[in-house]
């Protein structure tokens, strides 16, 4: 079995975190104010900061959720989704998919997609 060190994460600001979620490798969290934070591994786009990061050793902020005001986070393996105050729901990262049943995002085929931004998807 192998082990990971816990190590504080520190923001930048001082302000209250009301929620985290996590992934395979990486961490995102919501600030009292309603800011999305990621950090962590980033290949495939589930830090949602535009571009592939490799790691993020700190909290990075996401931008194109930033004049959302998020309520909740919800991540996993690889792509977290946001519902925010207004009743929108935004998802990034890995393994989105746009058949039945599945998190609608706009695509041409129902085949496995990554986004690196944050997708409207309700």
């Amino acid at each position: 079995i192998s082990s990971f060190p816990i190590t504080r994460v520190k923001f930048k600001g001082s302000f209250p975190i009301k929620s985290i979620g996590s992934g395979s490798l990486f961490s995102a969290a919501i600030s009292y104010f309603g800011k999305v934070y990621t950090w962590g591994s980033g290949s495939q786009g589930q830090l949602g900061q535009g571009k592939k990061i490799k790691q993020a050793n700190a909290p990075q902020l996401v931008a194109t959720v930033a004049s959302e005001k998020a309520i909740e986070i919800s991540c996993s393996e690889s792509h977290c989704c946001v519902l925010c105050e207004e009743g929108k729901v935004f998802a990034w990262g890995s393994g989105l998919h746009n058949k039945e049943n599945d998190l609608q995002v706009k695509s041409s085929s129902s085949k496995r997609t990554e986004s690196f931004v944050p997708l409207q998807v309700a």
